[in-house]
């Protein structure tokens, strides 16, 4: 009960759930903060060096990225515990139980995999790059006055991964450092 006093009441467990909670909200944010900065970047430097339709290009690439990021954390949000441990009694049947009906136990288990691949296949955020690579070929068929170059919009809508992995070296910078120094991070 001392931790619970000690917080204003509220136990230890929950705590660290709304601390874990507000976290992943400000890495949402951060991501989204990054990502579009460096894609104000690559627009910039695209339009400046290479044209209008190249800065074009990277900023409908850009869009595509802010668009995945966003539908991957509400992906993330909506993803619950699950309730039931069906697929731990499944794997535990095929463990302990003696295999009787071969046929049965492989048609479960490729119908499981096959559940897992449709599924997996089916979120929003996958039809993304789907999505501008069919908007652009469509616009580069009209009698526009210029055409979006591929290049430009992988490279846009590849500007969430710049972020991921600039908040990934943020992390781990001072683990490395230590490492190279040849310190002990169990000394701590």
């Amino acid at each position: 009960m001392r931790n619970a006093s000690d917080n204003g009441g509220i136990p230890e467990q929950f705590r660290r759930k709304d601390l874990s909670a507000a976290e992943y909200e400000d890495l949402k944010r951060w991501l989204l903060t990054r990502t579009g900065m460096y894609g104000a970047g690559l627009t910039a430097y695209a339009t400046l060096g290479y044209g209008l339709a190249s800065g074009l290009s990277a900023g409908l690439g850009v869009a595509g990225s802010l668009a995945y990021l966003i539908l991957l954390g509400r992906y993330v949000d909506s993803l619950k515990e699950k309730e039931d441990d069906e697929e731990d009694y499944y794997a535990v049947n095929l463990v302990y139980e003696p295999v009787t009906d071969v046929g049965a136990m492989l048609g479960g288990a490729f119908g499981k995999v096959g559940a897992v691949y449709s599924q997996a296949l089916l979120q929003k955020r996958l039809l993304v790059p789907v999505f501008l690579v069919v908007f652009a070929t469509t616009f580069n068929k009209l009698d526009a006055p210029f055409d979006f170059n591929y290049g430009p919009v992988l490279l846009g809508f590849l500007t969430y991964k710049a972020a991921v992995l600039t908040k990934v070296y943020e992390d781990l910078k001072p683990a490395l450092i230590s490492a190279l120094k040849g310190e002990d991070g169990d000394d701590e």
